[in-house]
């Protein structure tokens, strides 16, 4: 049953790692299997399609194929030598269905909106046979893009041009509070402006697509260094956060440098690489590199974003020890940003999937997927940009000096904090004041049980939980 089996696969590779070829010439494919779908294009009424093909043996049982969309889909699920027997009887399955002598020259205009599937099928003897294509789809006014295409220059456009917008209101902002700045804020302007580079690049891609049918080598190279650049960058930033960079470290060490980058370069490289070798053994490799470099960028993520947490809520608790309401802190708001950073990176994560998932189940108006993706990101980053925007004050960005007599910390202290809820004992933090620091390994923040301290009720107290870290024996 080979169109059952094998069409299927290539039905969902043309739609996953969809090429959308629009012009080929001398496209030259050496096959041995029964069925091979050369390439799926959408037609507005009025498109037309030129296909040549030549095959390098003169054989009378190689058969080409152009279908609609439910044609195709009726192949999909019929046996492979009812096909060919309804073909040598001259059954009626396809728009265009011609068998090789030993070349194939057709040209035909679409009737009406639909998409279109070209495939050869062979119901002779299985061998190896060598075919040189050359054809062309356009539709209506001379556009190259497919019907789920079209709409892609104008996409891009618009969401560049809304980016443009959050570009003027993040300099307005800085420019406001420029003396207040910090590394961070750099880094996120160059993902901003990095950001609409790519979406105006995307823009003109498409624009140049839509007019000449296919990408040059100029465009193929600049689009894959651009995107290296890019993803580099954008994945640098978000380990970076997690890590506690500008908020909680002033610097990061050599070997933190190496842990965030190196996984992002592997990523990186590994999934460009692989688009182009993805069908061979050497793809398969890629692919294993780039499946274990994401579960170490994401581990990476959750992990540092879990021990900045656990780091802070013991600070918070030595700080209550010191006679100080925790809440009233800039450790309670940086407290409170890693939870946030933590669960928007889990729904950006869950998003992201999803948007993956409708592009294996929406086919037919495929500029729906890029959207989607585009509101994903656009809301991430306005995220981030509101909780990191520069303001008259931003207790994220303030480092209190520590005390002068470090607080130590006890089970009986636990205990009376366990019962101690009376925040008009405690004094209000105020800018300026000492606060007691953490200063401990990574390690053993990250395997200690500490409590977890929440905001709750109108009054402002603070629930210290029931949990109280283990003694070390």
């Amino acid at each position: 049953m080979f169109i059952k089996n094998k069409l299927v696969l290539l039905l969902v590779l043309t739609f996953v790692v969809s090429t959308n070829c629009l012009i080929f010439k001398d496209l030259k494919i050496t096959t041995n299997t029964e069925a091979f779908l050369l390439d799926t294009f959408g037609f507005q009424k009025g498109g037309s399609s030129t296909m040549k093909i030549k095959m390098n043996k003169n054989k009378n049982d190689f058969w080409y194929l152009d279908c609609i969309e439910n044609q195709y889909k009726g192949l999909v699920l019929e046996e492979d030598t009812k096909i060919c027997s309804d073909l040598t009887k001259n059954k009626t399955l396809c728009l265009v269905q011609q068998e090789f002598s030993p070349d194939i020259d057709i040209k035909r205009k679409a009737q009406k909106e639909d998409y279109e599937y070209f495939l050869v099928i062979n119901c002779g003897k299985k061998e190896e046979i060598t075919f040189t294509f050359d054809y062309t789809f356009v539709n209506p006014d001379g556009q190259y893009l497919s019907l789920g295409q079209i709409p892609y220059p104008y996409l891009y456009l618009v969401f560049g041009s809304v980016w443009c917008l959050l570009l003027i209101i993040w300099f307005v902002n800085w420019y406001t509070h420029r003396d207040q700045q910090i590394k961070l804020h750099r880094l996120l302007t160059v993902i901003l402006i990095a950001k609409i580079v790519k979406l105006f690049f995307y823009y003109a891609e498409w624009n140049y697509l839509s007019k000449k049918g296919m990408d040059n080598y100029t465009l193929l190279i600049a689009r894959a260094t651009y995107t290296c650049i890019f993803d580099f960058i954008f994945y640098t930033t978000l380990l970076m956060i997690a890590s506690g960079w500008s908020i909680i470290k002033p610097r990061l060490s050599f070997k933190e440098h190496l842990r965030i980058g190196l996984p992002v370069l592997s990523l990186i490289l590994s999934k460009e690489l692989q688009l182009y070798f993805e069908l061979s053994w050497f793809g398969f490799i890629l692919l294993i590199i780039l499946a274990f470099s994401y579960f170490y960028i994401l581990r990476f993520l959750f992990e540092y974003t879990n021990y900045n947490i656990r780091s802070l809520q013991f600070q918070l608790l030595m700080i209550r020890d010191a006679g100080i309401r925790p809440i009233t802190t800039p450790i309670y708001s940086k407290y409170q940003l890693f939870r946030k950073y933590k669960t928007s990176l889990f729904y950006y994560i869950c998003l992201s999937i999803l948007v993956y998932g409708l592009s294996i189940v929406i086919v037919r108006y495929r500029w729906i997927i890029g959207m989607c993706s585009l509101i994903v990101d656009l809301i991430l980053y306005i995220g981030i940009g509101f909780t990191f925007c520069l303001r008259n004050y931003n207790e994220l960005f303030d480092d209190p000096p520590p005390l002068e007599e470090p607080v130590n910390r006890t089970n009986d202290g636990y205990e009376q904090l366990k019962s101690d809820y009376d925040d008009n004992n405690l004094e209000t933090w105020v800018q300026g004041m000492p606060l007691p620091r953490v200063e401990r390994s990574d390690e053993e923040l990250l395997s200690e049980s500490v409590v977890y301290i929440e905001n709750v009720g109108k009054k402002n107290k603070v629930d210290l939980g029931h949990e109280v870290p283990k003694e070390k024996k």
